[in-house]
């Protein structure tokens, strides 16, 4: 029966070339025997007549060239397209630990932060929906306590009012108990350690008294006026060039000490596949100016200069350049503020707005090129979809078979890609107004990779 429908097929195609003579026919109609001897209908496919005469060339074969000159943009390299996914916060509660270096140069940044406690305290009193948070203070030192008594205040919204457990219970209790802990922290000399002390806190939360909460989210704030020294190796004076701190230079081996191995720890203190619960802030110098600074050591210092009238031997007039810390900020999406240039209440503001409510900011794993970004939020329970069954609401689009919102770049009601922040990195995509994604959304921002673009460019 096979071989009889094969026949056909020929005897079908040889009918139709003799009603078409003369031409060349393009399309194909048959009809034949399926496997289980059933007549198989005839499938008429689209054709079209072409005037001439068939010919086939008879040649061998040859490879055609061109001598027209070959030009650039002839030639262009592949893009490569990458996507981020993310999951918009699902809880109303924060652990918040301010680890500063305490040492005779920062005194007058200590009574500065006091003073703008009440910034960060005001987000968190105000926001919505309303925060349930702790808040802790320890120093640089290598051997971390949490500072004041008691050791952290708590702060709970309890019938639309912020409950604290210090004092009267208010709010501006909490800020007068942080001031007060800022205040009497003793003044050590010494390099400072805050990412070895922060990362023991933060990754023993048996043993931090109650600080830290299985489920709530960490953000550990950095202020000092020179770079962490928490790394092997640790050289002494004379053995290294030290440029960013006073006592020694310091090393990143891949090993413990590199500023990728506490980002690994800060990501991981919150269990596995849970790093964005955990993010640090920087408030150190991001400038890495050259400074006139003599301490009899011989070596050269950089950074940046509060007051340029002003000796670095004098009190708080200049920093020294900080990249460990904001090397640490960058790689878990937190803020990094230069000590120098900032109103210590206004970046406090910055990181509470960034440590409460809802997530605005979004960090990017790779630089994407921007006119290619496409954003689009996922709903909690998104609705199933294809080409036979589109999605109903008019503004959503299926994309991988869910019905998706997509956000369009705007100021006010979507997106902002913010690659630098003057001279600071960013990398990230920011939400605006009612574009903020709701409470466990997913976010998926997809782009091409712009290669040739790095983050160090930003300083």
């Amino acid at each position: 029966m096979r071989s009889h429908g094969r026949r056909t097929g020929l005897e079908s195609l040889h009918a139709v070339g003799h009603r078409v003579a003369g031409a060349l026919v393009l399309g194909l109609a048959a009809t034949g025997c399926g496997d289980d001897g059933s007549r198989l209908g005839d499938v008429q496919e689209p054709f079209r007549v072409v005037s001439g005469v068939p010919a086939a060339e008879d040649a061998q074969p040859r490879i055609e060239r061109s001598d027209r000159e070959a030009r650039p943009d002839d030639f262009r390299a592949q893009r490569s397209s990458h996507c981020d996914t993310f999951q918009q916060r699902a809880s109303g509660k924060v652990d918040v630990l301010l680890a500063i270096r305490s040492s005779p140069s920062m005194e007058g940044t200590i009574a500065r932060l006091a003073g703008g406690l009440d910034a960060i305290f005001g987000v968190f009193d105000s926001a919505t929906p309303a925060i349930d948070f702790h808040f802790a203070i320890t120093t640089t030192s290598p051997e971390p306590l949490l500072a004041g008594s008691p050791r952290f205040v708590s702060c709970r919204p309890v019938s639309g009012v912020t409950s604290c457990d210090v004092g009267a219970g208010t709010i501006a209790d909490a800020i007068a108990w942080a001031g007060e802990t800022l205040r009497t922290l003793p003044l050590e000399h010494g390099p400072g350690k805050g990412l070895l002390a922060a990362s023991r806190i933060a990754s023993r939360p048996e043993a931090s008294g109650g600080f830290l909460r299985s489920d709530a989210e960490l953000r550990v704030i950095f202020v000092s006026d020179e770079d962490d020294a928490s790394c092997l190796p640790f050289a002494p004076p004379g053995a290294a060039a030290c440029t960013s701190t006073g006592v020694c230079g310091c090393g990143d081996l891949l090993d413990f000490g590199s500023t990728d191995y506490f980002a690994r720890v800060f990501s991981g203190a919150k269990g596995f596949a849970n790093g964005a619960a955990v993010a640090a802030d920087a408030i150190v110098a991001t400038t890495a100016a050259e400074l006139d600074r003599d301490d009899g050591s011989g070596f050269a210092y950089v950074g940046c200069t509060r007051d340029p009238s002003l000796s670095c031997d004098e009190g708080d007039a200049c920093a020294l350049h900080a990249p460990r810390y904001a090397g640490v900020a960058d790689s878990t999406g937190g803020r990094v503020i230069d000590l120098c240039d900032a109103d210590l209440g206004v970046a406090l503001r910055e990181i509470g707005w960034a440590a409460s409510g809802l997530a605005r900011e979004f960090r990017l794993s790779r630089v994407p090129i921007e006119a290619t970004i496409e954003t689009v939020v996922v709903p909690n329970d998104p609705v199933s979809c294809d080409d036979a069954s589109p999605c109903s609401d008019p503004a959503q689009l299926c994309v991988r078979n869910r019905c998706v919102l997509p956000i369009a770049p705007d100021p006010v009601d979507g997106w902002e890609h913010q690659l630098c922040s003057g001279s600071d990195p960013r990398n990230v995509i920011r939400f605006n107004g009612r574009s903020i994604p709701s409470k466990l959304e997913t976010i998926e921002v997809c782009y091409d990779v712009d290669v040739g673009s790095e983050l160090s460019l930003c300083r």
